[in-house]
């Protein structure tokens, strides 16, 4: 029988392809130095700040402080709007003074108006109010010079406003019980509201009396005083405080005003 297509043909192996060869030739311009890495321009990074070491981070060590002259006492004061100004002065010894009514008297003329009209609306001063109010007034008129005058006002009052344990209730409940008080070289009239005194609660209402037009009376309230001996005894304090480690956001400022206590003379 024909085979149809003839004997099978059996296949032979392909020969092996050879690589060309690669022509040596020398290359004339390097990419670059060995071992050395093109330069590339590093992005800039953001800037971090340095931590700052004096930085308290526990806001209940914060607090705002004040050095300031009363009637010749240098003394140091927190305020109600810092949260941490009863629990720190407390520990550090300052005292407490509650709700109060104070008016600025920038004058001789501002002072006489004012125990007019305080009269006039039946209000009753106590004699040793009265008595230190007069000698101020005689002050205003005897010396020309308001610095020296508001200078001998400080040492006539021998009461201390910021004591609260002279805050007593009147026994009259028309009696209305002033200090004045020389705070840095101006006149303030000040009224204790924490005795619940039924005079000092009238006069709250009516915050200005028309006989004394430049008079007007404020709402104070919660205040820490610490009394010093001399500006030198507050600088002891508030190192005190800082050593504790009380961050005093107004250091620089308090340290200004202790100086400017220090350069008065009591």
């Amino acid at each position: 029988m024909l085979e149809l297509f003839g004997p099978e043909k059996k296949d032979k192996p392909d020969k092996a392809i050879k690589p060309e060869p690669i022509p040596k030739k020398p290359i004339k311009e390097p990419v670059g130095q060995l071992g050395k890495l093109p330069k590339i321009k590093p992005e800039k990074l953001a800037e971090v700040e340095e931590p700052d070491t004096d930085e308290v981070t526990d806001e209940k060590l914060k607090l705002e402080i004040d050095a300031i002259d009363l009637n010749g006492v240098p003394c140091l004061m927190l305020y109600h709007e810092d949260s941490n100004s009863k629990t720190l002065g407390r520990k550090f010894g300052f005292q407490y003074l509650g709700h109060y009514m104070y008016a600025e008297i920038k004058d001789q003329i501002s002072l006489k108006q004012t125990i007019m009209a305080l009269k006039k609306h039946k209000f009753v001063i106590s004699p040793i109010t009265a008595k230190v109010l007069d000698s101020m007034v005689t002050l205003f008129k005897g010396e020309k010079n308001k610095q020296k005058a508001m200078s001998k006002m400080k040492s006539i009052d021998k009461r201390n406003f910021f004591n609260p344990s002279q805050h007593k209730k009147p026994k009259d409940p028309n009696e209305l019980r002033l200090y004045p008080v020389v705070e840095d070289g101006e006149l303030f009239l000040y009224c204790d509201l924490t005795a619940g005194a039924p005079a000092a609660l009238r006069l709250k209402k009516l915050k200005k009396l028309p006989e004394a037009p430049k008079v007007r009376w404020y709402l104070g309230e919660d205040l820490w005083v610490y009394h010093g001996t001399t500006a030198a005894s507050l600088k002891s304090k508030v190192k005190a405080m800082k050593d504790h480690g009380i961050k005093i956001v107004n250091y620089n400022d308090l340290l200004e005003q202790v100086a400017d206590l220090s350069a008065v003379k009591q």
